[in-house]
C-alpha cells in the first residue's frame, strides 16, 4: 500500500523502484597517471515515480492541489517503508490524460497518472 497525507493510493505502482543507485563516484587521473577515485553514499535525492493506469478526476484534482500547496517535506509510505519526500516539479509533479477530449466538460476519469517525488 502507498500512502501520504490523507491519500491511500491502492492502484499506484512504484515505477522506478530499482533504478536508483545509492552511491556516487568520481574518478580522474593525476598528473603522474595514477587513478584518483572518490566514492560516497548519497544522503538524499532518490527520485520516486508512482504511476496508475486510471484514477478518478476527484482524486487527480486532490493530488494536484496537494502538489501545489506542499512545498515542504512529508512522509510517503510504500509497503511499510517511510520516505521523507517533496514533490518534484521538474518537469511536473503530477501528470495525467483526461478520459474525454471535450473542451467544455470535466472528465470523470484520468488515465496514465504519474506522481513525481524526490527524497530529502
Amino acid at each position: 500500500m502507498i500512502s501520504f497525507a490523507d491519500f491511500s493510493l491502492a492502484e499506484f505502482v512504484w515505477q522506478n523502484r530499482f533504478e536508483w543507485d545509492a552511491w556516487v563516484s568520481h574518478s580522474e587521473y593525476a598528473i603522474d597517471g595514477s587513478l584518483l577515485l572518490e566514492q560516497s553514499q548519497k544522503q538524499a535525492g532518490q527520485p520516486i515515480v508512482l504511476v496508475s493506469e486510471q484514477e478518478s478526476f476527484a482524486t487527480y484534482m486532490a493530488l494536484k492541489a496537494h502538489a501545489s500547496s506542499s512545498p515542504t517535506g512529508f512522509a510517503l509510505t510504500i509497503n511499510d517503508e517511510v520516505f521523507n519526500v517533496v514533490w518534484l516539479h521538474q518537469p511536473q509533479a503530477i501528470t495525467a490524460t483526461p478520459a474525454i477530449a471535450y473542451a467544455d466538460q470535466s472528465p470523470s476519469t484520468m488515465f496514465d497518472v504519474t506522481l513525481n517525488f524526490i527524497t530529502i
